[in-house]
């Protein structure tokens, strides 16, 4: 019952570069591909760094955001010095790390709940075909903006539509801890913790994701 626009931000998926530096660059993107579509409010859905992106679009550009869903997520997000430096140094070895660390242990063991699918395989193809289309600055850039994100705690506090946070509660890049936290500091927040899921909550469990969104959305 929803349009879904999904964008490919700048040398990401279909999409050209360059590649945009930093948090507020993609929101300031996000926000201007909006206003182009002729699209006046927006329910705002992000996962990981898509996530902060939906938090810096609420204080950039407030009145196109009906609400808010941020997904593995975690304010601020640091990103360990040799996880970047192996984005730079050794990007097909931190890839395959970035995925197997954004699943829980079982699914790292190659044993998913999906029959038929690998999530960790899928995920660093996907990476790698990325890497190969738009080069491996793109990883470095991403994780590096990330990293240097320090206005996420207040653009949190001065959130005022629903919102809801999501995170995995086996999840070790974005912890649990973290969405607790986020969460206490916006005054409209529902808080959903998936047991047995990762990182990586889309692929370990879509259809649990999907009705959570489900609900958000209709409530908002």
């Amino acid at each position: 019952g929803f349009t879904v626009l999904a964008f490919d931000l700048p040398a990401h998926g279909r999409s050209a570069g360059p590649v945009l530096p930093s948090i507020a660059a993609m929101a300031q993107w996000v926000s201007e591909q909006l206003t182009h579509l002729n699209i006046v409010r927006a329910h705002i859905v992000g996962h990981s760094m898509g996530s902060l992106m939906a938090l810096e679009l609420s204080h950039l550009a407030p009145n196109q955001v009906q609400s808010l869903a941020l997904l593995g997520t975690s304010v601020p997000m640091p990103v360990g010095q040799a996880l970047l430096d192996a984005t730079a140094d050794a990007p097909m070895q931190a890839i395959h790390q970035i995925n197997a660390w954004s699943h829980r242990p079982s699914v790292s063991a190659y044993r998913s709940s999906n029959p038929g699918f690998n999530p960790i395989a899928t995920g660093s193809a996907l990476m790698a075909r990325m890497a190969q289309r738009h080069g491996t600055g793109v990883l470095v850039s991403d994780f590096t903006a990330c990293n240097a994100y320090t206005a996420g705690l207040a653009r949190a506090n001065k959130v005022s539509v629903p919102t809801l946070i999501m995170n995995g509660l086996n999840d070790v890049m974005t912890q649990a801890k973290a969405a607790r936290n986020l969460a206490s500091l916006i005054s409209n927040a529902r808080l959903i913790l998936l047991p047995d899921c990762g990182h990586a909550l889309m692929s370990e469990q879509p259809d649990a994701v999907l009705s959570e969104l489900r609900q958000h959305l209709s409530r908002s």
